[in-house]
């Protein structure tokens, strides 16, 4: 059987195996052929008003999983995607419905084309608001990150980024400021999936220095002020992507559409060599981790809502990361804050914060009531997420995946009742061990 790329995402996210079409557009893809026509060169083709209220749609619907088991980049994805519903428009004749496994079945053979592309080598170059970049490379998801001085010669900027083109001033802002510019040497199929494992890479940085810069930390903000956001190691506006040689591998851009100038470039009071030390430990714990790469995605995530000035924003994403930690996405959220709170000495105080930032989640999701003092609801929901993101990174209980960590959150408080729970199992394992004995001799 051909390797599946091609799956109808859950409604929370994942891949869905089956092939009943239980999570397929099923009514938005037989509205696209039905309104689709073949011309005479072959083509099929909708409406303008067709692509812009559907395509959203069925873009999020689906995910291509590479043969590492990660999700493909969303670019990469529609370029398969939308000339596979094309292929099957064409083959049907236009005017008829598009089945969905149709669809399926033609990504998946675009994917594995796709996989067989070789890799080429990539420089991303962005900058940090960071005083001083204190490593001279971080290797990070097969990554290589590290410091450059002036942009100089060797990395031209895009035509568009050019004196007069609208960024320019930004881009010369920040380098004024003195954001530090960084070099992330990565690999991929096709620019985009280069530019999506380069940046991931660097989110991965931001998030573990912030985590061991930040945790416990507050900052109480006036009330006249322009929200700012909570993350001290932001990314500078624009990121562009070179050759090995430094050459403009496209004429092209990234910009981060909601940049703002932070008040300071970080400068951690302590030093960076703790910091450092903190993240050399971190990455060798997350390489040999038994599910790294879902801590790793947390951290981004993480890392990412800290980002949003918006502060309602930035709690809404940090609740989400909360309930992956805590494997209780769709579930109650009684078993959230219970599973939460359990890390905590002072279980009690850990339970009624969580209670409160509940409250604060539901009025502002159900009523569109946000707190006065937002700035101070992410700050909360930050520290305990925090020492879950460590507790992860350390996996102190040797789970094998978060499910895993997130059951033995939800054993009991009660020290005396663990050790009646390991007696009872004790005695199970005992009884199960008998019983394949006595099967193995009868056999015999």
């Amino acid at each position: 059987m051909a390797a599946r790329y091609a799956f109808w995402k859950t409604p929370h996210g994942r891949p869905y195996p089956g092939r009943d079409g239980k999570h397929a557009p099923t009514s938005i893809l037989e509205a696209m052929g039905r309104a689709a026509t073949v011309n005479a060169e072959g083509q099929a083709s909708w409406s303008a008003l067709t692509l812009h209220r559907l395509e959203p749609s069925v873009r999020a619907a689906l995910t291509i999983i590479d043969p590492s088991g990660r999700e493909l980049n969303e670019t990469d994805t529609w370029s398969m995607l939308r000339p596979a519903i094309a292929a099957v428009i064409v083959r049907l004749g236009g005017k008829t419905a598009v089945p969905h496994a149709d669809v399926l079945a033609e990504v998946d053979t675009r994917a594995a084309k796709h996989f067989r592309l070789p890799s080429t080598d990539y420089i991303i170059l962005t900058s940090l608001s960071v005083d001083a970049l204190p490593m001279k490379r971080a290797e990070l998801t097969e990554c290589r990150i590290s410091p450059l001085g002036p942009r100089g010669d060797r990395f031209p900027t895009p035509k568009s980024l050019h004196p007069g083109q609208p960024h320019h001033k930004v881009l010369q802002e920040c380098v004024r400021f003195g954001y530090q510019w960084a070099c992330v040497s990565t690999r991929g199929r096709t620019i985009h999936a280069a530019f999506d494992d380069g940046m991931r890479a660097l989110h991965l940085l931001r998030a573990i220095w912030t985590l061991f810069a930040t945790r416990g930390s507050w900052r109480i903000s006036s009330s006249q002020r322009t929200p700012k956001p909570v993350g001290t190691i932001r990314l500078g506006p624009v990121h562009t992507v070179h050759r090995p040689d430094g050459g403009l591998a496209e004429d092209l851009y990234w910009y981060e559409p909601s940049w703002d100038i932070a008040d300071k470039l970080f400068n951690p009071s302590t030093g960076w060599d703790p910091i450092e030390k903190q993240r050399r430990w971190a990455v060798a714990r997350l390489r040999r981790h038994p599910f790294g790469s879902e801590v790793q995605e947390l951290l981004v995530r993480y890392v990412n809502a800290l980002d949003h000035a918006d502060h309602d924003v930035t709690f809404l994403h940090l609740w989400a990361v909360l309930e992956h930690a805590t494997d209780t996405v769709g579930a109650a959220y009684d078993r959230t804050i219970e599973r939460a709170a359990s890390i905590f000495t002072d279980r009690g105080v850990a339970m009624e914060v969580l209670e409160s930032l509940r409250l604060s989640r539901n009025q502002y999701v159900h009523a569109s009531r946000s707190g006065e003092r937002r700035d101070q609801l992410a700050y909360s929901i930050k520290s305990i997420l925090d020492a879950h993101l460590i507790r992860l990174i350390k996996n102190d209980f040797r789970a094998e995946s978060i499910v895993e960590h997130a059951q033995c959150l939800g054993l009991a408080a009660d020290t005396s009742r663990l050790e009646r729970q390991r007696r009872q199992l004790s005695r199970v394992i005992c009884l199960r061990r008998r019983e394949r004995a006595t099967k193995r001799a009868q056999d015999a």
